[in-house]
């Protein structure tokens, strides 16, 4: 048999893939006799090397990581290393890690009083970017529940919806957010430290966490560490995606899978107690794990900007220089209109910045290129994932000579695992377009209230190794929905996606939410959402944005 192929579409490895499957397919069946029976979807793309190549070799990721110990433990031996440290800067506002520790234990210690807290109880957020933020998520965390952030820009009924779904014991939420709550649940009081509210057999206390009397009644709480039975498998978190029925659905995120990315992100982004992280990302998008968590657990020090500066290339600029902070993550569309501001007004990263992190869309060669030329001392991490599994699966480390176009997702982190499968779950030779499919310590325990869904979306691992069986590891896949292809150098390149799900400045949308919510509206019997894609001229992006 001979290829005939454009050098300018394919490489040498590509054409020698085709060819291998190409043969063993054809071993395959030479091997069969006339009262043999296969059905196609038998027959196997890999001969037995590739295949190891792929299953075993491309996923050989598993790294030592802090085994049975939740995030609260983790920041609590941290406060005893570096107490006096700054641990959080919000406008004239700054705690050290002491500090924090003590007003995170009184708050858990009210809630663990109050709520009787057990493990994987939820407790909701609805907050203003502040200091109260990081001291609700770690007093949630401390009091052995998981904590449920809700964005408060969110449409009402998405908020009510909500806290319907998690039937939270509680509501944190910002003063400033009281009306808007007040429309969301008619029989909500004001000018209140705390409400009870009761609708449809639900009982929901909004506690006012800015609330001056609030604040009164925590300061005669205990500010000591609080001794629980909640261990690394309960929840940490659930945080709440886009989801095809017009409802959203809560991802249930478990203190292992947390611990095991930030650690990850600790050790590869060479954070210290010498760092300081900016955090501007929302805390209701999984990502904002990356600053918050990334940023407590190491002693480093975390900015907090508020809503309007967090938006501003100017004040992200001007607070990274300030602070000499050591990386900015992105979501593409953000970074081309960073991109922008600083080539129109001919300015700089700082110094300060080693690492630039990129991820929730598509990140495009030529502004990787446009960074590297300015600062070929910055290393652009790709990095690819979904809520599902704790923020990212994948990474790849751009750099000025291994740019690659369009730029890849790259390969499976520590303790991660990812196969390329067609619909009968067989193992895709290179080259060839399947579904992405991730395993590993990362997946989430599922969607909240849904176990259907659940059972849809993760799926017994085939690949699994006895070791792993012995081990307990890497015993299920979480089915992405992401089309990808691997490259001979065991690089992954994402095709698109095999649904009707988009992405908007890294947020997931389901078309089908859009339509759920144009078909309830009076005189709309039945609507189609489409995806378009529009190409837009760089100097009109920021007034789009």
């Amino acid at each position: 048999v001979v290829f005939n192929y454009a050098t300018s579409l394919f490489n040498m490895e590509t054409i020698k893939c085709i060819a291998n499957t190409y043969q063993y397919i054809l071993e395959q069946l030479s091997n069969l006799n006339q009262n043999s029976q296969i059905k196609i979807k038998d027959l196997h793309y890999l001969n037995p090397e590739e295949y190891h190549k792929i299953v075993y070799d491309w996923n050989k990721t598993e790294k030592e990581y802090l085994e049975k110990r939740t995030i609260q433990q983790l920041f609590e031996e941290q406060v005893s290393r570096t107490p006096n440290n700054i641990a959080v800067i919000y406008e004239d506002k700054h705690l050290t890690y002491q500090e924090l520790n003590q007003k995170s234990n009184q708050l858990a210690h009210y809630l663990r009083t109050k709520y009787q807290i057990i493990g994987d109880d939820l407790i909701a957020l609805c907050l203003d970017r502040s200091e109260h933020m990081l001291i609700s998520i770690l007093g949630i965390l401390k009091s052995g529940a998981a904590y449920v952030p809700i964005d408060p820009s969110n449409p009402i009924d998405r908020i009510r919806y909500i806290l319907e779904d998690t039937r939270a014991k509680a509501v944190l939420v910002s003063e400033i957010y009281s009306n808007k709550l007040s429309e969301t649940i008619k029989s909500f009081a004001e000018n209140f430290a705390s409400v009870m509210i009761d609708k449809n057999n639900m009982n929901i206390v909004f506690e006012f966490i800015d609330n001056d009397k609030f604040q009164a009644q925590l300061g005669k709480c205990a500010s000591t560490n609080l001794v629980h039975n909640v261990t690394n498998k309960n929840l940490a978190y659930v945080i709440y995606t886009s989801g095809t029925t017009g409802r959203p659905k809560g991802v249930m995120t478990e203190h292992c899978a947390l611990i095991d990315r930030v650690n990850y992100f600790i050790n590869t982004l060479h954070i210290n107690t010498e760092s300081s992280i900016i955090f501007k990302t929302s805390y209701a998008f999984d990502a904002s794990g990356r600053e918050l968590f990334l940023s407590l657990l190491s002693g480093a020090k975390l900015i907090i900007l508020n809503e309007e500066q967090r938006k501003s290339p100017y004040e992200v600029l001007t607070f990274a220089r300030k602070h000499q902070a050591n990386l900015l993550l992105f979501v593409p569309s953000q970074l081309q209109y960073f991109i922008l501001f600083m080539q129109e007004n001919h300015i700089k990263l700082p110094e300060s910045i080693k690492f630039l992190l990129s991820s929730g869309e598509k990140l495009h060669n030529k502004d990787v290129i446009s960074i590297l030329q300015q600062h070929p001392e910055i290393t652009i991490k790709n990095q690819f994932g979904s809520t599902e599994c704790c923020m990212i699966q994948l990474e790849y480390m751009a750099n000025i000579h291994n740019c690659h176009n369009p730029v890849v997702v790259g390969k499976p982190i520590a303790n991660t695992t990812a196969y390329v499968l067609d619909n009968n779950l067989s193992l895709l030779p290179i080259g060839a377009i399947g579904e992405l499919y991730v395993g590993g310590l990362g997946l989430s325990r599922g969607y909240l209230n849904l176990p259907k869904l659940t059972n849809e979306k993760f799926i017994a691992n085939p690949f699994q190794s006895i070791k792993e069986k012995q081990q307990g590891k890497n015993a299920w896949l979480y089915k992405t929905g992401d089309l990808v292809r691997y490259l001979s150098d065991g690089n992954l390149e994402h095709i698109g996606r095999n649904d009707f799900q988009v992405k908007l400045r890294g947020f997931r949308i389901e078309l089908g939410e859009i339509e759920c919510v144009l078909n309830n509206y009076p005189g709309i019997t039945h609507s189609v959402v489409i995806r378009v894609l529009i190409q837009i001229r760089m100097n009109t992006w920021r007034h789009i944005i």
